[in-house]
């Protein structure tokens, strides 16, 4: 897959708080942000409500309502909403999003011997992973809703035993 000249990817900022390591992102909008993008925090992405292709890397798929992706640091990647969703007065889209860097959790969290799986995982995202609707304990979906709310350790906990079901 290439993209058009006119789709160069654009470098992004991920807005960050200083109470929180872990970033969420819950957005409820006509259409998702449409321009080839990339930043340097992992993004784990559940779909609440939406259809359309997902452009990661060099490859694209389909995503649909409970679908989780999972974009890689640096990726350049584009949720491009079916046509529907241009429409005046048409559906909305919905997602939840979480953002991590390499160093959220503190300089070499993630080369501890017990995150060997995660950091595995970590690896294969930076080609971009779409789990499908279905292919993951429906319980996940709950932890997207939960982090949004959690500081602490218990986001901490969450984002944890996310990232262990997904491995």
């Amino acid at each position: 897959l290439s993209f058009p000249p006119n789709m160069k990817p654009l470098p992004f900022n991920i807005s960050k708080t200083s109470n929180r390591s872990i970033g969420i992102q819950h957005d409820r909008l006509p259409y998702f942000y449409d321009r080839l993008h990339y930043h340097p925090e992992w993004q784990i992405t559940l779909i609440v409500k939406s259809e359309g292709t997902l452009y990661a890397g060099d490859s694209m798929s389909r995503f649909g309502v409970g679908d989780l992706c999972f974009i890689g640091s640096n990726l350049p990647h584009l949720f491009r909403n079916d046509g529907k969703y241009y429409e005046l007065a048409a559906e909305k889209a919905e997602a939840i999003s979480i953002f991590f860097d390499r160093k959220s959790l503190g300089a070499g969290f993630f080369e501890i011997p017990e995150l060997r799986a995660a950091n595995i995982l970590l690896r294969e995202a930076n080609q971009g992973i779409r789990f499908p609707a279905g292919s993951l304990p429906l319980e996940l979906h709950s932890f997207f809703e939960n982090m949004k709310q959690q500081e602490g350790i218990a986001l901490l906990q969450d984002f944890l035993t996310l990232l262990k079901h997904l491995c």
